[in-house]
């Protein structure tokens, strides 16, 4: 943290988690310092000073939402993803940032406030994704497209690549976890605008899985962390 930005913000704690801590006077979680961590990681192959906007596939309860909108608080936030987890992320978010949150119902009443300035942050379904409207995004990203069928994550890349999206950072597993799904060397034959920038593993082959309630290793899948930058002939 060369710059010092985790002593500028602080993690909500609502319903005062049992794990939370303190340092220097300010609360955190340790699941906001493992995204912390992820944003660091980001910031060696991303400018963020290039960045002006920022899309999430599957951003679940908003772990790491919450950390980009805390440390970058001049992006716009779009976060997609299927009910019910939408809503419980609406919740969360909303608990935190407040009417800075626009919600699915009310982006549903009236689409035009995803262009206006009277919110930062954008709950989404799949389906209103066309409503995103833009012929540039800063920084598009997705941690669970390992979870997906591959022909779903293909959909969402032609909107990345629809987007001009300037970066592009996926977590990826190294191996199929089923015979449907994507790996991390599917990506660089799909995004025909962008490059590889970076590949990094996250997560060895020979890695110590957790113990499930039997005592038998759970599987754990090597992975690595992608980012792919927009070429300059497609910007």
């Amino acid at each position: 943290d060369k710059d010092g930005e985790l002593g500028k913000v602080e993690a909500a704690v609502i319903g005062s988690p049992s794990d939370a801590l303190e340092m220097n006077g300010r609360p955190y979680t340790p699941n906001f310092l493992v995204s912390f961590l992820r944003y660091l990681d980001m910031k060696e192959q991303i400018d963020f000073g290039d960045v002006d906007s920022y899309v999430e596939v599957g951003p679940g309860a908003g772990l790491f939402a919450e950390v980009i909108a805390k440390v970058r608080p001049n992006l716009k936030i779009f976060l997609i993803d299927i009910p019910p987890q939408l809503y419980v992320l609406q919740q969360v978010l909303q608990g935190i940032f407040g009417n800075q949150v626009a919600t699915y119902d009310q982006i549903k009443s009236d689409p035009s406030i995803l262009k206006r300035n009277d919110h930062r942050i954008f709950a989404l379904a799949p389906w209103q994704i066309d409503l995103i409207d833009r012929d540039s995004v800063g920084l598009a990203h997705n941690s669970g497209f390992s979870e997906m069928r591959k022909d779903t994550v293909e959909g969402y890349l032609s909107y990345f690549t629809k987007w001009r999206a300037k970066y592009i950072y996926i977590c990826a597993l190294d191996t199929k976890k089923t015979p449907l799904s994507i790996m991390t060397d599917d990506y660089d034959g799909l995004l025909p605008n962008h490059t590889l920038q970076s590949r990094v593993a996250t997560r060895s082959p020979d890695a110590l899985g957790p113990l499930d309630t039997t005592g038998k290793k759970i599987d754990v899948r090597p992975a690595s962390d992608i980012c792919f930058g927009l070429t300059s002939n497609s910007q």
